[in-house]
């Protein structure tokens, strides 16, 4: 009896172990379920005193990895390439673009470009004016036009070379050249084609003037009576400035991004800004924009007076007379030139911003290899190294930023490449800056 007493009783008090042991689990459970916590750090008798290990890195990932590529500016595709000879086809495009709009938009239609050339392009209306007014032949008239407006303006364009040469780098010179000679070389020979001066893609701009007492309406006046029905005549010359201002700012984005420029004093601009450390944008902007009031006097002012014609409506009566009449010189060719010279920096802005300040950030594996190889190179921007933590692998990283303009990019980008790394590259446009930055010394 004693034995099946102790049986019982060892039988009881297995129950009553297996009953604590559940209540025991059900109290974990429901401390889980109430505080969110861990219920075997409790029960065990783990405390926070204790040195918490560092949590193992996540196994790799079994999902596949989808790669997507994606550029930097409308023009990655143009500048990525590196070599030479790309990028003087780029330049030969971009001059040709350029004297197609200056012969069919702009000295065809009566629109002032802005720059030197359209400085230029008033003297040449003088000049033109005086030749017509003695009778000098129209032939003769047209070739002195054409060399004042394109040749004269290219070997003034030659000491400007020659200091590009010397101060800014062989292979941005020459790219630079190519342009202004293509601008104007072109136009100057398709100029020798009969009729060509006489072509109007959207609309006729010129209207009926007689001077020295015969009818002529290649006097390149372009000026209208704005009280008569010849008003018609001033909305294809502003829809003439606004095609010639997006073809030239595409244009002249396209020579800016392969490392090249349109000439002129844009080879004192660059030197002002990536040599001397001082952009001059907004000044070069005024003097554009001035130089296109100067070409309006010179043009359309002074060339009227000069000319001192009769305007003449359908009926071939006398509605107006040029002279030296103010009202010349605030003509629809003025406010065209005006829409030009805004517009076309609007386009250039917009797709190639030169002068705006970006900070560039690489990640990359091997971030002192990349370094190491940029200061082996023509590399003089200073560079900060950064460490953070992977947040799926929790292992160091390191990525480095640089501060530059935007115009450095394409040369930075060919730079990185270089150093064949597979890497993260990131621009983002800074909205300035309080202090002195560093840029390329040289534009190759």
């Amino acid at each position: 009896m004693k034995k099946d007493n102790n049986k019982t009783q060892n039988g009881g008090d297995l129950t009553s172990d297996s009953t604590t042991k559940k209540n025991t689990k059900e109290s974990k459970i429901g401390v889980k379920n109430v505080l969110g916590l861990n219920p075997n750090a409790i029960f065990n008798g783990s405390n926070s005193n204790k040195s918490k290990k560092t949590p193992k890195p996540l196994p790799p990932p079994t999902y596949k990895l989808n790669y997507y590529k994606y550029a930097i500016g409308v023009f990655s595709k143009v500048y990525k390439r590196s070599d030479i000879k790309w990028r003087v086809f780029i330049v030969i495009i971009v001059g040709i673009l350029m004297s197609l709009t200056s012969l069919f938009l702009i000295q065809n239609t009566g629109v002032y470009i802005s720059g030197l050339s359209g400085i230029f392009q008033g003297i040449a209306r003088i000049v033109k004016i005086i030749l017509k007014k003695n009778d000098v032949s129209q032939q003769t008239v047209e070739l002195v036009y054409q060399i004042l407006f394109y040749v004269l303006y290219l070997f003034t364009n030659i000491p400007l070379i020659i200091f590009s040469w010397k101060k800014m780098g062989k292979r941005f010179t020459i790219l630079s050249s190519i342009v202004v000679i293509c601008s104007n070389i072109v136009p100057l020979v398709l100029n020798q084609i009969p009729g060509i001066n006489h072509i109007f893609l959207f609309g006729r701009t010129r209207v009926n003037w007689v001077m020295n007492g015969t009818q002529d309406i290649s006097t390149d006046l372009f000026l209208l009576n704005f009280s008569s029905q010849q008003i018609i005549y001033a909305f294809p010359m502003f829809i003439y400035a606004l095609a010639a201002a997006a073809i030239n700012g595409f244009a002249y984005a396209m020579a800016v991004a392969v490392g090249g420029s349109s000439g002129g004093l844009d080879f004192l601009s660059f030197f002002f800004a990536y040599k001397k450390g001082k952009p001059i944008g907004k000044i070069l902007m005024i003097f554009n924009i001035s130089s296109i009031f100067i070409s309006s006097m010179m043009g359309s002012f002074i060339a009227g007076g000069i000319a001192n014609a009769t305007l003449l409506d359908a009926q071939n009566n006398i509605v107006g007379s040029s002279g030296f009449a103010f009202e010349n010189f605030l003509s629809q060719n003025l406010i065209s030139g005006v829409l030009y010279g805004v517009i076309s920096i609007q386009v250039l802005n917009a797709l190639f911003p030169k002068d705006r300040v970006v900070k560039i950030q690489v990640y990359c594996e091997d971030v002192l290899a990349v370094r190491n190889y940029l200061y082996s190179t023509n590399f003089n921007h200073s560079l900060t190294i950064n460490t953070s933590t992977g947040g799926y692998s929790l292992q160091p990283k390191q990525n480095f930023e640089i501060i530059c303009l935007f115009i450095e990019i394409p040369r930075i980008l060919r730079q990185l490449k270089e150093a064949k790394q597979n890497m993260l590259i990131t621009v983002t446009p800074l909205k300035g800056i309080d202090g002195k930055l560093s840029v390329e010394e040289a534009l190759n």
